[in-house]
């Protein structure tokens, strides 16, 4: 029965590089903004992961679990937010429905191959830790992505923005600060890896371009040997890509949702015309002219049902199709098309990989003379 514990243990959500990602794509997609904006963006964009993994959980207590974990995993104690964190929070807050049980039974089977029995959960259950995070001093805060030598320095925020004191100091913070600091926090954590970032760059023997300076996406974490060459990250020729979806009046090739794409798929070492090809036929590339483009754009692959079941953002919303496409191509029969594979799960319409397969030919045709020389 252990095994589940491990599995969830094992599964991770959230890690320190996946923020150092994301602060990146933030700084490069928005120069012009302030960095308590940016910090906005980074807060709200990693909400938004968490959130994709509580849909089965009552709404009444996904706020809750959200926002303890951001202050207790990420933000105490900087360790990176696995499937456990959720299931130990849940359990340890305070919840008056009869049939909870059930509910974590739910939420945990879903992430498991071979379900649990409730009598299995309920053997176990009593064994969950009250919640015992003892706040850290706010100067450990993210010390595992920065140097600890920075946490002294002060930082004086924007004034009209006022939304941190005019000198910025973690030490000064009380560590019992309320769940509405949070945002605060993530502030002065923008602030603290641009600086670190920007220190190391001025230390490196070379300057380097500036594709160079961006933290690269290890992608070698994500090879699956079970998929197809053709379905593995390629560099494609985007100009001729965004002139297509330009011809289709697609919201798709307007920033920042076409360069998310791209990121995911490089990220998850991913073809990007898979993707693009699943937001052509899921949404007919969403077309500017469609009243609802605004909120399509959010979750133009249609994942966990629909867009307008879940309307997230395109980050969020192109790595879990990135993942769906990944994971539901395991163990293909050679003889099956990947895209008929991934077809048995990923939609209800049993023709529906005949009209990806289609869309994935036809932009292979637009971008086929591209040399990444």
């Amino acid at each position: 029965m252990g095994d589940f514990v491990q599995h969830l243990k094992s599964n991770k959500i959230l890690t320190a590089q996946d923020i150092i990602r994301l602060r990146t794509y933030i700084e490069n997609k928005y120069p012009n903004s302030d960095v308590n904006k940016q910090a906005d963006i980074l807060i709200n964009s990693i909400r938004s992961i968490i959130d994709g993994y509580l849909k089965s959980i009552p709404r009444d207590h996904q706020h809750k679990i959200r926002e303890t974990l951001l202050k207790n995993k990420l933000l105490y104690k900087q360790e990176t937010i696995v499937l456990y964190d959720i299931f130990e929070t849940f359990t340890t807050i305070d919840v008056k429905e009869a049939d909870f049980l059930n509910v974590i039974l739910d939420w945990v089977n879903y992430y498991l191959d071979k379900p649990i029995s409730k009598e299995d959960l309920s053997l176990y259950f009593p064994h969950i830790k009250e919640n015992d995070t003892i706040p850290l001093k706010t100067e450990h805060v993210i010390s595992s992505i920065i140097n600890p030598e920075i946490l002294e320095e002060n930082y004086t925020a924007s004034k009209e923005e006022n939304i941190l004191s005019k000198q910025f100091n973690f030490k000064k913070i009380k560590s019992s600060f309320q769940l509405s600091s949070i945002n605060v926090l993530f502030t002065g954590l923008f602030l603290l890896i641009s600086f670190s970032f920007f220190m190391n760059y001025l230390q490196s023997n070379s300057v380097k371009a500036e594709e160079d300076i961006i933290v690269k996406i290890e992608t070698t974490e994500y090879k699956h040997p079970y998929l197809p060459s053709y379905f593995r990250y390629k560099n494609i020729d985007e100009n001729k890509l965004k002139i297509y979806l330009k011809s289709r009046d697609s919201l798709l090739e307007e920033e920042p949702y076409f360069s998310s794409i791209i990121n995911t798929s490089r990220e998850f070492d991913l073809n990007p015309l898979i993707l693009f090809a699943i937001a052509g036929h899921e949404q007919g590339f969403v077309p500017k002219t469609n009243p609802s483009s605004k909120e399509i754009i959010n979750n133009p692959f249609n994942v966990f049902i629909s867009w307008q079941e879940y309307n997230t953002d395109i980050i969020d919303s192109s790595q879990i199709a990135a993942r769906t496409v990944i994971n539901l191509s395991k163990d293909r029969p050679d003889e099956i098309d990947p895209f008929q594979w991934i077809n048995r799960k990923y939609a209800e319409d049993k023709n529906w990989w005949k009209g990806v397969r289609s869309i994935f030919n036809r932009l292979e045709r637009e971008v086929n003379n591209f040399s990444s020389e």
